[in-house]
């Protein structure tokens, strides 16, 4: 990964898999000069830094795995679009296998409550 503007690769000139060959970002660094050397503005100096900005969640996540694990809990993250049908698949689930395991929903959608009142509908 670049680690001046982020874009997924390590190398100055790369496919973006549209057809474009070179890497233009609207942002204030030559991909030409090579990272991390001195691109001498009088004392001025690049320092790059790489962290992984996700490693808290990571942690928190293999914890919250490690303890549904040793209850013997299954389970979901459903992410995706709005849209898409998250809540029918567990409105049908729900329907499906809520006579034959205890199940649980936490909603997550900050906009509404439409969905968190399907769910408890079901």
């Amino acid at each position: 990964m670049c680690i001046t503007c982020g874009c997924g690769s390590d190398e100055h000139h790369h496919e973006h898999g549209h057809g474009h060959q070179h890497h233009h970002h609207d942002h204030d660094h030559d991909h030409d000069q090579g990272h991390g050397e001195h691109h001498g503005h009088g004392d001025q100096r690049k320092i790059a830094v790489e962290t992984d900005i996700l490693a808290k969640n990571d942690r928190l996540a293999a914890g919250n795995r490690a303890l549904f694990g040793d209850k013997g809990i299954f389970a979901l993250n459903l992410v995706s679009s709005p849209g898409s049908g998250k809540t029918a698949i567990l409105e049908r689930t729900l329907r499906d296998l809520g006579g034959k395991f205890r199940c649980a929903v936490i909603e997550g959608d900050q906009q509404t409550d439409h969905d968190a009142v399907r769910i408890a509908a079901t």
